[in-house]
């Protein structure tokens, strides 16, 4: 537990750092005009966990804090328990969900196509069930960092399309009986549908 609270906050200062700069600089007026922008968004993907393909779901709402930059929150549930033997009869399965902040950033093209980099450091929460009777037979916290690729894509009225590639990376396992850290990291990809309200600050971004 003291690993993950170490971890968590260490990833949220270096988010900070990266979001600190740009209202200084808009202090001191080296920026240009900026309208905020908010955007919400939701979708459902797969990742690997457990050395096996899962399906899961998440949302976002970012709110863009200079051109080219947004920061908000993120939430990543899996869809459906993990039995854990693999199989799809077992007694055990393992329920896990995680949330954090996001930072992302515009990197090449713009409207009708832009792609973008993110970063999501934050924590999460893994339980193993006993699903005959329902009850819980242990739990544990973790921290996440997770860096992202993202391609968007412009419908029109406000909406967009995104498709995501991301590696989660979990801290902090340390309670579970027979799942380490290993085990609960690996490779997502999503598709999301966007809404944005107001204005963008540039083609592209959210």
């Amino acid at each position: 537990m003291v690993r993950t609270i170490r971890a968590t906050a260490a990833a949220t200062l270096f988010l900070t750092s990266v979001i600190a700069p740009a209202p200084l600089l808009a202090q001191g007026g080296a920026v240009p005009s900026h309208r905020a922008s908010a955007t919400v968004s939701a979708g459902v993907g797969g990742t690997r966990i457990l050395n096996a393909t899962r399906a899961a779901t998440e949302a976002s709402l970012t709110v863009s804090v200079s051109p080219g930059t947004s920061v908000g929150l993120v939430g990543w549930s899996l869809l459906r328990p993990v039995p854990l033997d693999g199989g799809t009869d077992s007694d055990l399965e393992l329920r896990a969900a995680y949330g954090g902040v996001v930072v992302r950033r515009h990197l090449t093209g713009g409207a009708p196509v832009a792609v973008g980099a993110a970063f999501t450091a934050g924590a999460g929460n893994a339980k193993v069930r006993l699903s005959v009777v329902d009850t819980e037979a242990a739990a544990d916290n973790f921290a996440v960092l997770e860096p992202a690729l993202s391609v968007r894509r412009t419908l029109g009225l406000g909406f967009a399309a995104e498709g995501w590639l991301r590696y989660r990376f979990v801290l902090g396992v340390e309670d579970l009986p027979g799942i380490t850290a290993s085990d609960l990291r690996g490779p997502s990809a999503a598709l999301r549908l966007t809404f944005r309200i107001g204005a963008p600050t540039r083609p592209g971004t959210r």
